[in-house]
């Protein structure tokens, strides 16, 4: 930042500050060249033609199923409603004989009592599944219920 001074004898405005903009352009230049130094360095790899290769997965992907437990308690598979928790516990030991690395995504009514969660996450553990996500919905940052 400069300052200029001009004459007291009531001619000139006093104080006149401007900014330099002359360090502010050599910083810049100086991170420009560094950027030009290191640009080839960073890029450069040895080329060399790849091999191409077409493979076929050696298990299947795994299957993904959504359980979802309303507020009166009732029990979903995807889309489709269960009876009770003994139809939930059959239908995850079938998942897990059919693909172990099934993906269940668990979603819970947010009134829902922590029993009743508790209870369908003790079946998919019983079942031997162990890839369990409990799903949730983007709240505002530090809100608890």
């Amino acid at each position: 930042m400069s300052v200029h001074f001009r004459r007291s004898d009531g001619l000139g405005d006093g104080l006149v500050a401007g900014i330099n903009p002359t360090p502010l352009v050599d910083v810049m230049l100086v991170l420009l060249i560094i950027f030009l130094i290191t640009l080839p360095v960073v890029t450069q790899r040895v080329v060399s033609r790849l091999p191409q290769q077409q493979a076929t997965p050696q298990q299947p992907l795994p299957r993904s199923v959504a359980i979802s437990i309303t507020g009166a308690g009732e029990i979903y598979w995807n889309q489709g409603r269960l009876r009770d928790l003994a139809q939930l516990a059959a239908m995850l030991s079938a998942l897990r004989a059919q693909s172990p690395q099934s993906q269940l995504f668990l979603h819970a009514d947010a009134d829902l009592p922590y029993a009743q969660v508790a209870e369908v996450v003790g079946a998919v553990r019983r079942a031997g599944l162990s890839q369990l996500a409990l799903v949730t919905e983007p709240g505002a940052a530090g809100a608890v219920r």
